[in-house]
């Protein structure tokens, strides 16, 4: 049994000290209680992934503990994020310049403990376009190391969204403004066309094109395009998450034609990907 009990204790102490920061906000303290609550769900989804990859049954024990402080701390550097976005008065995650793998590297670096590029480069990646990790510096420079950190980097990325896609359809109306404030602010609803290609193409969306509230949608829709584990897809079967985030998307898409397309598409690729990966 692997404790992370201390790590634990450092990631709710950072989430007490964001939390007394913002208080007086009711948007940021719920910005920080999902973002306890989303850490502490990938720790779940990271340990069932684990428990089910046969990458994971043999490796050395000081390998699977890194492995999990990683997804463990994967937002750790959340919490700074949302007191800075707190003191500039601004009011959502999207659009700001901050980046919160960022930070959490940077947190992380600046403790010996867990200075290392199994948790630092997978903390670091996790919330980018994986091309973005491929054809950063840090990866050029992994060495020997490079294919087991990346293996770790998809096992953070897999834990975080399979936790998200979890808690989305579980926590629809109450996470709203978090996940898809352009509902809430009324702007246009209809997918971009070049948001769709994308889709078709089986492309991850780049957050930075979304301007409507289906374009949002569709974009937590194409992180299937980025699970790596038949895990994975197994978890989010299970939980019946798929057909939840399509039946979010309908409640806002006004074309039926594009409706059917997307859900064709979707259905489509988890069904190629479960027989792949099922076959490996």
């Amino acid at each position: 049994m692997i404790s992370t009990k201390t790590e634990e204790s450092l990631l709710q102490e950072e989430y007490t000290n964001c939390l007394n920061e913002v208080k007086s906000s009711a948007f940021h303290t719920l910005m920080a209680e999902e973002k306890i609550k989303h850490s502490f769900q990938v720790i779940g989804a990271g340990n069932y992934i684990m428990k089910h990859e046969a990458y994971y049954q043999h490796l050395p024990q000081e390998d699977l503990r890194l492995a999990k402080l990683a997804y463990l701390f994967h937002d750790i550097g959340r919490f700074r994020e949302i007191s800075e976005l707190y003191r500039q008065n601004h009011g959502h995650f999207i659009g700001s310049k901050l980046d919160h793998g960022l930070f959490g590297a940077q947190y992380l670096e600046q403790t010996p403990s867990y200075n290392s590029p199994f948790i630092v480069i997978p903390v670091k990646y996790h919330n980018k376009l994986i091309e973005d990790y491929y054809n950063s510096d840090d990866y050029q420079q992994l060495g020997k190391n490079r294919d087991s950190i990346t293996e770790v980097l998809k096992l953070v990325r897999d834990a975080d969204k399979i936790a998200n896609f979890h808690l989305i359809t579980t926590q629809t109306q109450h996470l709203k403004k978090l996940f898809c404030p352009e509902a809430i602010e009324g702007k246009a609803l209809a997918i971009q066309p070049a948001i769709l290609s994308d889709f078709m193409a089986e492309k991850t969306i780049d957050l930075k094109k979304v301007q409507t509230a289906c374009d949002r949608i569709l974009n937590l829709l194409s992180w299937v395009y980025d699970l790596n584990y038949l895990s994975s897809f197994e978890f989010c079967i299970k939980l019946n998450c798929f057909d939840k985030m399509l039946n979010i998307l309908q409640e806002y898409n006004p074309d039926a034609k594009v409706q059917k397309e997307v859900e064709n598409k979707l259905k489509s690729y988890i069904n190629k990907q479960y027989k792949l990966l099922s076959s490996n």
